[in-house]
């Protein structure tokens, strides 16, 4: 299936097919794993239920077909890291930088945690970038997903009501976004 975009902001077919892509690698890296006995299932084996899946949205990444603009400036964007003091990000950073940060280009913590304003119910708001290297390696997307998989039970700690999960992009999608289509 390719997704293979004629111009951004078209309601295309291959617009529609790339956006079920990205739900899917979303779902999938976030733990959504549909029905309640896979749930169960990628609870003590994640494993069993994620490689199939993965391997699927790992075969169907074509970096080179995400939708670009028709023109735009280049921007340079410098982030430093996390200066919070936010005890569960510094604990994501920690677990990232173990055993999964070279799959990602960056993460990025940003709402109330990122600019270290929280207050007792504010959620984590989070954004990886995915390296499409990662991406197209079903080994790699496996090991990112089990990170991810760590790195939520910190967000549950936080924010017990967390209502998404990480949002998750890739590497292609840092030149050009579909201007219809959220979240940006």
């Amino acid at each position: 299936m390719g997704y293979n975009m004629p111009a951004v902001g078209s309601a295309s077919t291959e617009m529609v097919a790339w956006r079920g892509w990205h739900r899917r690698l979303i779902a999938i890296l976030n733990g959504n794993m549909g029905a309640r006995h896979r749930r169960l299932i990628a609870e003590f084996a994640p494993e069993l239920v994620l490689r199939g899946a993965i391997e699927e949205v790992a075969k169907e990444y074509d970096p080179q077909a995400w939708p670009r603009p028709l023109s735009a400036p280049r921007m340079e964007l410098s982030m430093g890291p996390y200066t919070g003091h936010c005890e569960v990000a510094l604990a994501m950073c920690r677990e990232m930088e173990m055993d999964w940060a070279e799959n990602l280009v960056f993460a990025c913590v940003h709402g109330s945690v990122g600019t270290n304003e929280v207050i007792p119910y504010s959620d984590f708001d989070g954004l990886l970038v995915l390296k499409n290297e990662a991406i197209l390696d079903p080994a790699r997307l496996l090991r990112v997903a089990q990170g991810i998989r760590r790195t939520t039970k910190l967000m549950y700690e936080h924010d017990p009501l967390q209502h998404h999960g990480w949002f998750v992009l890739p590497e292609a999608a840092l030149f050009g976004w579909p201007e219809d289509y959220l979240p940006v």
